[in-house]
């Protein structure tokens, strides 16, 4: 499984690099310009082959694309269209905005066997657990004064009820 947070990455050329960049060692990194958008999926197909098997790829925020999902349409269909001999890549999408994929173009939109699965936002008690375990693993004894978990944990239970990591 690869896991590709997509805050950043506007286009579907930028997130196949990225997940080039991520499923590669440091020292082989491709370059974020510099190669046609078919160039860095072939790229990117080889390396799928090279895990081989089964290959979850999660794009965290995938709303984030915006209009150019073309590479939301090439995965699923690698295989199929003889790109992919050994992998068989499976395509998870993480995103806030439910109206997300009514933005999908059409073509995507039949490639993808979506399936919604929605969260209930994180009540009071389920935040202040969450924030408490990061802070005991993050913070110094005593680097907050009791009751600053808590308000911080009811102040984002008003707000959003999210409790975001900030990659």
């Amino acid at each position: 499984m690869y896991w590709l947070n997509c805050t950043n990455l506007s286009s579907s050329y930028q997130v196949a690099v990225n997940l080039v960049n991520t499923i590669r060692d440091p020292d082989e990194q491709i370059s974020t310009t510099g190669y046609p958008q078919q160039r860095v999926f072939d790229i990117l197909y080889d390396e799928l082959d090279a895990v081989g098997g089964t290959v979850l790829l999660v794009f965290d925020e995938i709303d984030q694309i915006g209009s150019d999902d073309e590479i939301l349409y090439e995965i699923p269909r690698a295989r199929a269209n003889g790109y992919l001999e050994s992998a068989k890549p499976g395509v998870i999408g993480i995103s806030n905005d439910f109206g997300f994929r009514d933005d999908l173009s059409p073509k995507v939109k039949d490639t993808l066997c979506g399936e919604e699965i929605h969260f209930s936002p994180y009540n009071g008690p389920e935040l202040e657990a969450i924030l408490r375990e990061r802070a005991e693993r993050a913070l110094f004894n005593d680097a907050a004064e009791e009751g600053v978990i808590s308000l911080c944990a009811a102040l984002a239970a008003q707000d959003t009820g999210q409790c975001e990591t900030g990659a």
